[in-house]
């Protein structure tokens, strides 16, 4: 009796644990669904991370205010303002007046002068008439910590103008003024959500050495729908290799297209190959200790760009793939084929 007692007070310690340990998988679940694929918290949309307002106006100047989310930064020289064509005429900007800025290294533009919590930047201005509004557009570009960067975003305030004294008093006031249109960027901050989608630069290009010899290695890049890469940014580098250098890199031609980053760019989408010339000739160990490290830099089409990233692979001792892409078609391999008379 004692027995089945003591085998009934086991199974339910046990059924006890298993809940416990059940729950503990649950809450992990749930923790874990919070973050996004690159590490952290999902990215907010460039409207939520960099706030723009008019904080204050007077007759000579309007003072615009960011209020900028912690883990984000916005460049300064990429902050402009303009007012519509129906205003155009009536009212001229002074070059903008702004306080001093953080001095970085970007991964994205090189030396940067940046902003981070919060910023106010003067606009002087002069009117030509008894201008009482003005929709003042302001463009601006920023990037995440996290490793994302969004392109150019532009908001439109509407500002209403003080009465211009004609004794040349200056009057003033606080006006706030609300943010009454927006360019969002597609997709990824649009009505349909994606940034549980959101890739990891090593899931969206997914490299692989096609053909491994002495004197060249076939890549081929496998490109998520969605993606691309820049042409331009792929560089290469050879270790382990008995002293063998890449000293070329024929690579697809891609297509042109218009980069809100970086301008008139050749890009790579869907599959991409590069035919890397090897000198003097390599020396592939089969313990397959060469590696082959690739840099690269790509973006996604619902506005986000990674940085620079570099992923690296090793290169067998020997191996040949059919070929389909632009740059060569498949042969075949004679090496071992055949004998020696």
């Amino acid at each position: 009796m004692r027995s089945l007692f003591r085998l009934r007070q086991t199974a339910l310690a046990t059924a006890a644990a298993l809940l416990a340990l059940a729950i503990f998988a649950l809450t992990t679940i749930s923790s874990t669904a919070a973050t996004n694929l690159l590490g952290g918290d999902d990215p907010l949309s460039p409207q939520e991370a960099f706030v723009p307002t008019v904080a204050e106006v007077s007759t000579t100047s309007i003072t615009i205010g960011f209020d900028i989310a912690d883990g984000y930064y916005l460049y300064r020289d990429k902050t402009s303002f303009t007012v519509d064509d129906a205003n155009s005429q009536s009212i001229t900007f002074a070059a903008p007046e702004f306080p001093p800025a953080i001095i970085i290294s970007d991964e994205f533009f090189g030396e940067q002068a940046t902003f981070r919590d919060s910023v106010a930047i003067i606009l002087p201005y002069t009117t030509s008439g008894a201008l009482k509004s003005v929709m003042l557009s302001v463009k601006f570009q920023g990037c995440a910590d996290m490793g994302l960067c969004y392109p150019p975003t532009t908001v439109v305030l509407d500002v209403d103008l003080p009465a211009q004294n004609m004794s040349g008093t200056d009057t003033q006031g606080s006006l706030s003024s609300p943010l009454i249109n927006t360019k969002p960027v597609a997709g990824l901050f649009g009505d349909s959500p994606v940034l549980d989608e959101l890739l990891p630069p090593e899931l969206a290009y997914l490299p692989q050495i096609m053909t491994a010899n002495d004197r060249e290695l076939i890549i081929r890049w496998q490109i998520e729908p969605g993606y691309y890469l820049y042409r331009d940014k792929l560089s290469f580098a050879l270790t382990n290799a008995g002293g063998a250098q890449v000293v070329n890199a024929d690579i697809d031609p891609g297509v042109e297209q218009y980069d809100e980053f970086f301008g008139d760019v050749r890009i790579l989408r869907d599959v991409a190959e590069a035919r890397l010339i090897l000198d003097p000739p390599a020396d592939l160990p089969s313990s397959g200790k060469a590696s082959l490290q690739i840099n690269y830099q790509g973006c996604a089409d619902i506005g986000v760009c990674f940085p620079p990233s570099t992923t690296t692979r090793v290169v067998p001792a020997s191996r040949r793939y059919c070929a389909t892409g632009a740059l060569r078609a498949c042969e075949p391999d004679n090496s071992s084929g055949a004998s020696r008379s």
